[in-house]
């Protein structure tokens, strides 16, 4: 298989920790760069989607002379052991799904992460350590939102490129975003209490960690066009509909569909 990791084009990051709309600019211009750079290699970006990847396992199997398979899968990997099942009935023996993401599920919906972190909540709510300064986790979260919406804050970051020290502005969408990043990881959770609690205090400690992380993240001078494989997978009309209603209410809005609008400049179906 080829490599696909490829450059990107140097931009100024800054501000994606202000608004959605830098930080689909950049993730537009760093997926153009990629798709230039895949066809300049001779490589068909389109190829790299769910259907074809189940076909490749279907592959695997004739090459290793066996007449069915076992699937043990997690996260992407059981949207692929799906198509998989989909696409070649007769291929698999019995397997085993973890963090099932199903056909329509690749694009998440925006409530999903409100029961996520309302569960976070519950949990600091029972936490006698954590709820005499954070009773309601929720209604901390809905006050530091409109806090930052109303004045974003500077955050000193070291940006591991350049060996620099820069301030990077953090607005409502930066802490959203932040929040969808770290959602689903179960050692970043346990400290969002204690993130939302030093915001509203003045306390940035926590919010630098968690911005500099992402923000070296998105600043990398390479990328891979690995990730075509997950949004190529696209979501139904409807999917897409309801995504878009539950953004307008949603603790993190539409934070955690930002790279959609990438399919369409690889090319991706």
């Amino acid at each position: 298989m080829p490599s696909l990791v490829y450059k990107v084009p140097s931009a100024d990051i800054k501000d994606i920790f202000l608004s959605s709309d830098k930080i689909i600019s950049v993730a537009d211009s760093q997926a153009k760069a990629g798709a230039d750079t895949m066809r300049k290699r001779g490589i068909d970006i389109k190829g790299y989607n769910t259907v074809q990847n189940a076909d490749d396992i279907n592959d695997l199997r004739n090459a290793l002379g066996v007449k069915k398979l076992c699937l043990l899968a997690i996260s992407y990997g059981t949207h692929l052991a799906l198509a998989v099942a989909k696409q070649h009935p007769g291929l698999i023996d019995q397997m085993a799904l973890i963090g099932v993401s199903g056909p329509d599920d690749m694009q998440h919906l925006p409530f999903n992460y409100d029961r996520q972190l309302q569960k976070v909540s519950n949990l600091a709510k029972q936490d006698t350590a954590i709820n005499k300064d954070v009773p309601d986790m929720i209604s901390l979260l809905k006050k530091v939102l409109q806090k930052l919406k109303d004045k974003p804050v500077l955050v000193k970051v070291h940006d591991a490129k350049t060996d620099q020290i820069v301030n990077v502005p953090v607005g409502e969408f930066g802490l959203q975003l932040i929040l969808r990043l770290d959602a689903s990881d179960t050692y970043d959770i346990v400290y969002f209490p204690a993130l939302l609690y030093g915001i509203d205090k003045g306390d940035y400690t926590l919010l630098q960690q968690y911005v500099q992380k992402r923000y070296n993240q998105f600043h990398s001078n390479y990328a891979s066009a690995v990730g075509v494989m997950r949004t190529a997978s696209g979501a139904t009309k409807q999917r897409y509909e309801q995504i878009a209603l539950e953004g307008k209410t949603a603790l993190l809005g539409n934070a955690m569909n930002i790279r959609i609008s990438t399919v369409k400049i690889i090319g991706a179906n």
